[in-house]
C-alpha cells in the first residue's frame, strides 16, 4: 500500500495530545479537501471502500501496513503516528489495556465493544479549539485531544474549565451522522476543524456551528463546582501522565495505576445502581443534583429493560449503569465519589462505607451487582473486598491473606500522603 501512495506536497506537525480524528480534520482543511479524501490519500481507507466514512477503529490503532503508509505520506515518524492513536494510553488507562481486559483482544473489539472510550462522541474545550495564537493554529484550529476520549478527562486544566459535550446550536453530538464514522459527513469539504459536523434532524444540512466561539464557551457551573472538578482532574491527569506514579491506593492497597482506573469504572457502576446511596460524598450539592437527574434517568431505563427481559423480548442490559456519563460534569461527580471510596485507608473503614452501597445494589438486582463487584480486569483487592461479607470475620482474614499472596502490598502512611 505504502509504495503506491505518494507523499503529500505539504503536511502538518501533530499537536501535543492530538487525536488522529483532529489531525485528519486539520490536514483536510490545509488542502481544502474532504476528510475522507485525505483518509484515502494517506492509506487509512482503500479507494472505493469508504462510502460509509472512516472506520471508527482507526481512532485506537493501525495495523503495520496502514501505519507505514500513513507515516510515509504525511512525512511523520512511526512514533508520531502512534502518538495520534489511543492505544498507547492503555499503559496508564486500564479500560484501554488489552492485557487487563481479556474480552478486548483486537482493535475492533476495543473500540466497538468498549464503552469506556468515547468513540462516536467527544468532549471538547472551546478555547483549545480556538488555537494558541500561533499562525498554524490560527488557520486550521487548535487541538482535538486524544485524552478527551477518556471518561476520566472532564475538565481542561490549561483553561481552568469543565469540558463541553454536544453542539451549543443544534444540541446534538458534534459528530452525529447517519453512518458510523470517525468523522461525520467525511465526504464533505470546506468545513473548519472546529465546526459542528452533525446533520440537522429532518434535513440533509450540516449544522456548521463554531465550537470555538463565545456561543460554545458557556460556563453554567458555580465556581465551587468548577474548583472541585479541577482538583479531581489534576489528580487524574497526574495518574494518566506517562511519568506519573506506577501505583495508587485502592482500599488501602497498592494497585497498578492502569488497574485503578478499572476499579473506578466498577465503582461508578455501583454508585449509579445504588444511588442515592453515597450522595453525601459528592463534592458539592450542585454536583449531587446533577447525579440525581442522571441516576433517575438510568433507573427508569433499567426498569424498562428489566420489564422487556421478563417479557422475553430481550436480555437484561447492564450498560444502563456501567456506561460513563456523557455530561463531563456528571462524569466528574461520579468518578470523584468513586475516588473517595477507593481512598479508604483500610478494610474496616472500606466495609463501613461500602456496605450500604453494596446492599442497595443487591436489592436492585443481585446478579448485576455481582457482575460489577467482580468486574473483569478490576484489581484483586477491589474484588476481594466487594465480595467478602464484613460479618464473616474468618472470610475477612482469608481475604487479606489472598490479597497479599497475589503480590499486592498495603499502603503506608507515606503512600497515603502521596496519593
Amino acid at each position: 500500500m505504502a509504495g503506491r501512495l505518494r507523499p503529500l506536497p505539504r503536511s502538518l506537525d501533530p499537536l501535543a495530545d492530538e487525536s488522529i480524528h483532529g489531525y485528519l480534520l486539520r490536514l483536510a482543511h490545509l488542502f481544502g479537501a474532504a476528510p475522507l479524501e485525505i483518509a484515502v490519500r494517506t492509506g487509512l481507507v482503500v479507494q472505493g471502500r469508504g462510502r460509509n466514512g472512516i472506520p471508527v477503529r482507526l481512532l485506537h490503532d493501525l495495523d503495520e501496513q496502514r501505519l507505514d503508509a500513513f507515516a510515509r505520506v504525511t512525512r511523520l515518524t512511526h512514533d508520531e503516528v502512534r502518538g495520534l492513536l489511543t492505544a498507547s494510553l492503555g499503559e496508564r488507562y486500564g479500560p484501554l489495556n488489552a492485557r487487563l481486559l481479556a474480552e478486548f483482544r483486537t482493535s475492533t473489539s476495543m473500540v466497538h465493544n468498549n464503552r469506556w472510550i468515547l468513540t462516536r462522541a467527544t468532549r471538547y474545550c472551546p478555547r483549545c479549539l480556538s488555537g494558541d495564537g500561533t499562525e498554524i493554529e490560527g488557520r486550521h484550529g487548535g487541538c482535538w485531544r486524544r485524552s478527551w476520549r477518556l471518561p476520566p478527562v472532564f475538565a481542561c486544566l490549561r483553561h481552568q474549565r469543565p469540558l463541553l459535550y454536544g453542539c451549543p446550536r443544534c444540541g446534538q453530538d458534534i459528530n452525529a451522522a447517519r453512518a458510523s464514522s470517525l468523522i461525520a459527513r467525511a465526504s464533505e469539504a470546506g468545513l473548519h476543524p472546529a465546526q459542528c459536523r452533525a446533520t440537522i434532524p429532518g434535513t440533509r444540512a450540516i449544522c456548521g456551528a463554531s465550537l470555538a466561539d463565545g456561543e460554545a464557551d458557556r460556563r453554567p457551573h458555580a465556581p465551587s463546582t468548577v474548583a472541585a472538578l479541577l482538583r479531581l482532574q489534576y489528580h487524574f491527569d497526574r495518574l494518566l501522565d506517562p511519568d506519573g506514579p506506577k501505583s495508587v491506593g485502592s482500599f488501602g492497597w497498592q494497585v497498578p495505576t492502569a488497574q485503578h482506573f478499572i476499579d473506578l469504572r466498577a465503582l461508578s457502576a455501583l454508585i449509579f445502581m445504588a444511588w442515592p446511596c453515597a450522595r453525601e460524598l459528592a463534592e458539592t450539592e450542585a454536583l449531587a443534583v446533577l447525579v440525581d437527574r442522571e441516576a433517575e434517568k438510568r433507573h427508569a431505563e433499567f426498569s424498562k429493560s428489566r420489564a422487556e427481559a421478563e417479557a422475553g423480548r430481550r436480555r437484561q442490559a447492564s450498560h444502563h449503569y456501567s456506561d460513563p456519563a456523557a455530561d463531563p460534569a456528571v462524569a466528574g461527580a461520579v468518578l470523584g465519589i468513586a475516588a473517595q471510596l477507593l481512598s479508604a485507608p483500610n478494610e474496616n473503614e472500606t466495609h463501613e462505607v461500602m456496605a450500604p452501597i453494596i446492599d442497595r445494589a443487591k436489592e436492585r438486582n443481585f446478579s448485576m451487582s455481582y457482575q460489577f463487584r467482580s468486574f473483569s480486569g478490576s484489581s484483586y483487592p477491589l474484588q476481594a473486598i466487594l465480595l467478602t461479607s464484613r460479618r464473616d470475620r474468618g472470610a475477612f482474614q482469608r481475604m487479606e491473606q489472598r490479597i497479599e499472596s497475589k503480590g499486592f502490598s498495603r499502603l503506608t502512611g507515606a503512600d497515603r500522603r502521596a496519593c
